[in-house]
C-alpha cells in the first residue's frame, strides 16, 4: 500500500476549506493538537517519533539559543527510520526537522532549518548522492534557503516573498524527477514538506495569507498528478491566528502567532481504519476515567467545555469528537503498516560544530523565529 503525507507548517484548519482542493477533504478535517509551546522544532519532533519533546530532548530554538534541534538530535528513533528498518521503500522531501538526512531507501532531501549553502555537507544534505544534480538544480527547501545571506525582516517586500514561494513549490518537480529518473514507481511512502505556509504567514502584513493558503492548494493539485497512493495524510504542526479571534489571550497582538491546533486530513481505507482505532481507544480511556473518578472527570469536562466555547468557529462537538494529539500522527503511520506504536528511544549523537550552530541560528532569526 502507497501512503502520501503531506506536512505544511504552521497550515491554520479553519482557513483552508475555501480553497478547492482542501475543500475536497473538508468532511475528513480534523484539530491536531501540538506541543504546548507551539514551536516548529518540538511539534515536527514530537510527530516524527510519537513522544513529548521533553522525552526526545528537543527544544525549541527560541527558548534555549544554545540548543540546536535538528534530526540529528532527536533522542528517538523517527518514522523515517521505523518505516526503513521493516523494508520499505521511502523518500522524503522538505520535511521540517529532517537534516542532516539519513541514508534510507530510496531518498531523503532536507528540509527547514538546514544550514546555509556554505556550510552544508552533500551527504547531510541528500541522500543518495545520484541524486545531487537534480536536488541543485531545482530544490529549493524554504523561503530564502538558497540565498547565501537572507534579507533581514525590515528589507522583505511582496515580490520577494511572492518569488520565494514559488522557489519552494519548485520541490514538486524536484520529486517527480527524482521519481522518473530514479525509477522509485514502487515507492510504498513520501513525505513531502512545504514551509512557506509559516514564513509567508508571519510576514501577513506584506503577503495576503489568502495568497499564501492558494500556493498551498495548488501544491496540493500538482502532487496529486504525478504520485498515485491509497492513502492520504496531511498533516501541520501548528495552526495560526491571523485575525482576531474571540477569547484567546493574543486577541490583540496585530503579528501572526501560532495557534494550539493544526491540522490533520486523513484519506484512505487503511488509514481512516487506524484513525478509528486511536478514537476507539481514547473513547475507552475517557469511560475509564469517568467510572474511577467521577468527581474530577466532571470538572475536567467542565474547563474542557469552556476550551471548547473559544473553539466555537469549529463547532463546539468538532472539537471535542475530532481533536487528535500530535504524537498520534506516529501511530497512524505505523498502524497502516503494522509496525509497533511505540517508537524506540536512542543514544543522542555528537554535539554539533560551530558552522552549523550558527549557520542555523542565524538563518532562524533572520526569518524572525528568534
Amino acid at each position: 500500500m502507497k501512503l502520501l503525507m503531506i506536512g505544511f507548517d504552521g497550515l491554520e484548519p479553519s482557513m483552508i476549506t475555501k480553497f478547492p482542493t482542501f475543500r475536497k477533504f473538508r468532511k475528513k478535517i480534523h484539530l491536531l493538537r501540538t506541543v504546548p509551546s507551539t514551536m516548529t522544532e518540538e511539534a515536527w519532533g514530537a510527530m516524527y517519533t510519537g513522544r513529548s519533546p521533553s522525552e526526545i530532548n528537543v527544544i525549541a530554538l527560541s527558548r534555549d539559543p544554545d540548543r540546536v534541534s535538528t534530526l540529528k538530535g532527536i533522542g528517538a528513533q523517527t518514522i523515517f527510520e521505523a518505516l526503513g528498518e521493516a523494508g520499505l521503500q521511502i523518500g522524503c522531501i522538505g520535511m521540517p526537522m529532517t537534516f542532516p538526512v539519513k541514508n534510507i531507501d530510496a531518498f531523503m532531501v532536507a528540509g527547514f532549518p538546514i544550514t546555509a549553502p556554505q556550510y552544508r555537507d552533500d551527504d547531510e544534505y541528500f541522500y543518495p548522492p545520484s541524486i545531487k544534480e537534480i536536488v541543485l538544480s531545482t530544490y529549493c527547501a524554504y523561503l530564502w534557503a538558497n540565498e547565501k545571506i537572507p534579507p533581514r525582516k525590515e528589507a522583505v517586500t511582496f515580490e520577494a516573498i511572492e518569488h520565494s514561494i514559488e522557489r519552494e513549490l519548485e520541490k514538486i518537480t524536484c520529486i517527480r524527477q527524482i521519481l522518473k529518473e530514479l525509477d522509485y514507481s514502487d515507492l510504498d511512502f513520501l513525505a513531502i514538506g512545504f514551509s512557506f505556509t509559516d514564513i509567508a504567514a508571519h510576514c501577513r502584513r506584506i503577503f495576503p495569507i489568502d495568497q499564501t493558503y492558494k500556493a498551498a492548494d495548488k501544491a496540493l493539485k500538482e502532487i496529486f498528478k504525478f504520485f498515485e497512493f491509497d492513502n492520504l495524510l496531511i498533516v501541520s504542526d501548528h495552526g495560526l491566528a491571523m485575525v482576531p479571534w474571540r477569547g484567546e489571550p493574543f486577541r490583540e497582538n496585530p503579528e501572526t502567532t501560532h495557534r494550539r491546533y493544526g491540522t490533520l486530513i486523513c484519506v484512505g481505507k487503511d488509514i481512516e481504519l487506524a484513525l478509528k482505532r486511536i478514537k476507539n481507544r481514547r473513547y475507552l480511556q475517557f469511560i475509564r476515567k469517568m467510572r474511577s473518578r467521577p468527581i474530577s472527570f466532571i470538572l475536567k469536562l467542565i474547563r474542557k467545555l469552556k476550551r471548547a466555547w473559544k473553539f466555537r468557529e469549529y463547532g463546539i462537538l468538532f472539537y471535542l469528537l475530532n481533536s487528535f494529539d500530535i504524537t498520534d500522527v506516529y501511530s497512524l503511520i505505523t498502524h497502516v503498516y503494522g509496525l509497533p506504536q511505540e517508537s524506540k528511544l536512542v543514544k543522542q549523537e555528537g554535539e554539533y560544530t560551530e558552522d552549523e550552530l550558527r549557520s542555523i541560528k542565524n538563518q532562524l532569526e533572520l526569518l524572525g523565529y528568534m
